[in-house]
């Protein structure tokens, strides 16, 4: 039989903590007593890096990819600001003046007439949550990809005729 024992360390910066395990025999048997250990000095990162990619997904004009770092608690707006200011010309974009929709990318505008709009991506999967609200990761893959929605319906009846 172990026991199992549970302990708290506290090692700079104090406000991070980690759980030490350490395992004792209840026997006394031949087995040795393990030692308390520290746990290993993981810090988090003041800085995090991003692959950022803007795409044209309906007449692939342009797909710009660009390497960006920036605090931790970056959202996708502050990764699309990083981007624009180190190549403006590539990753230039422009708001709504209503909200915080991406309207253009390099030029390229959105429109409802056309049923164009910005799609957000992390590592190729789209998002539910918009550029003002994701947290970005470390390592992370994000794209605005220049997107055609499809209408679900007219609204109208299906005139299916009459045989």
């Amino acid at each position: 039989m172990v026991q199992e024992s549970l302990q708290w360390e506290t090692h700079p910066p104090p406000r991070y903590k980690w759980l030490v395990f350490t395992f004792s025999p209840t026997h006394t048997d031949n087995l040795p007593l393990s030692t308390p250990t520290a746990a290993p000095h993981t810090y988090l990162q003041p800085h995090i890096g991003v692959t950022y990619t803007a795409v044209d997904g309906v007449k692939q004009s342009f797909n710009d990819s660009i390497c960006v770092t920036g605090p931790r608690d970056s959202f996708f707006f502050n990764v699309m600001d990083v981007a624009q200011k180190r190549d403006p010309k590539s990753f230039m974009y422009t708001l709504s003046v209503w909200s915080a929709y991406i309207t253009s990318v390099q030029g390229l505008e959105a429109h409802p007439e056309d049923s164009t709009y910005w799609q957000l991506l992390s590592y190729g999967i789209p998002l539910t949550l918009g550029a003002g609200c994701y947290a970005v990761s470390h390592g992370e893959r994000l794209e605005v990809r220049f997107s055609k929605y499809k209408l679900q319906g007219t609204g109208q009846p299906e005139d299916k005729g009459c045989s």
